[in-house]
């Protein structure tokens, strides 16, 4: 698969399908688990190729810096350095007009690509997050030790940071057993597991201190981000999806997202918890999880403007998640 150069980091990126032009920015802030599994922000590229018609949409995925395969970069950088990557990303395509899907920690980082590139944004949709991920009501349940891990790093430095933690980044706890739909999301998360320790076990203690402090950097550049006060500036289609039971992303965010977007298209799906996308319904071709009756005919019609013939309102489901 091939690599670009974006604002001089090496970035690994696939391109899936033709049509209707749509960047997905992943969950999660990167490190050893990211890079040792292969996987895009958590998920086998599958979970995402398999929810979009590929013979309308041009699905772009990519690894943002400090994550999967791109390269790690130690030095600071911020949010909108992340915004600059991704918008590079789409000019080098060709597809610089695009819907644009943040996913949980991506989710930020779109907020602000459309806020910033707002005539090269079609649509947006935002899965499980938030516009301020680590501060706030966002994340009672799970940011608060990101942005204690942020602090801590701050008072200590990277490498003594690093073997503070060390042992715990050797042998991490198994994840979480999930309330809902058990086997499935457990079955989802431990795919990769046991192949993951593997790995984990066999790199160099160098190695892991440069996966884990570029995970550390991709937290800096969302701590203290609080883009909440500019969500009315949002004018184009905005889809937002949260899962009831989210056990890291406050389902509270979605309603402050919808306070803050007074057009946005808000669904909670009942029982959902994180990594949304591996969750059955959501990734039905049915659609399931989001009733075609509750899309209204005036966002039909917006997205109808983005050129795709004649959709369904499955098929608009499908373009804008």
């Amino acid at each position: 698969m091939p690599k670009a150069k974006l604002n001089g980091v090496e970035t690994y990126y696939e391109v899936h399908g033709q049509g209707l032009p749509v960047l997905l920015i992943h969950g999660g802030a990167g490190g050893p688990s990211s890079t040792l599994t292969s996987a895009v922000g958590g998920y086998p590229a599958e979970v995402f190729t398999g929810l979009f018609p590929l013979d309308r949409v041009q699905l772009t995925l990519y690894d943002r810096r400090s994550a999967g395969r791109s390269q790690y970069v130690l030095a600071p950088y911020t949010l909108f350095d992340l915004v600059r990557d991704a918008h590079s990303l789409t000019d080098l395509l060709g597809a610089k007009r695009s819907v644009v899907i943040g996913d949980s920690m991506g989710g930020p980082i779109s907020i602000l690509y459309a806020l910033t590139y707002p005539q090269d944004t079609i649509a947006l949709a935002l899965v499980e997050t938030s516009a301020a991920l680590m501060s706030g009501t966002a994340r009672p349940r799970g940011g608060s030790n990101l942005a204690s891990q942020v602090e801590r790093a701050r008072e200590l430095g990277d490498r003594a940071f690093f073997e503070w933690r060390k042992d715990e980044l050797r042998h991490p706890p198994d994840p979480p057993v999930l309330s809902m739909r058990e086997n499935e999301r457990v079955r989802f998360r431990r795919t990769y597991w046991r192949g993951y320790l593997e790995a984990l076990s066999r790199i160099s203690d160098e190695d892991l201190y440069i996966y884990s402090t570029g995970s550390l950097r991709n937290m800096e550049a969302a701590y203290g981000v609080d883009l909440r006060p500019r969500l009315a500036e949002l004018r184009m289609p905005v889809l937002v999806v949260q899962g009831s039971q989210d056990e890291a992303v406050n389902p509270v965010s979605a309603e402050e997202l919808r306070n803050g977007i007074p057009h946005a298209e808000v669904h909670v799906i009942e029982g959902g918890t994180q990594i949304i996308f591996a969750y059955s319904p959501f990734a039905s071709s049915s659609c399931s999880c989001v009733p075609s009756s509750t899309i209204s005919e005036e966002s039909i019609t917006r997205i109808r403007s983005a050129n795709l013939a004649e959709p369904s309102r499955c098929e608009i489901i499908k373009v804008v998640l």
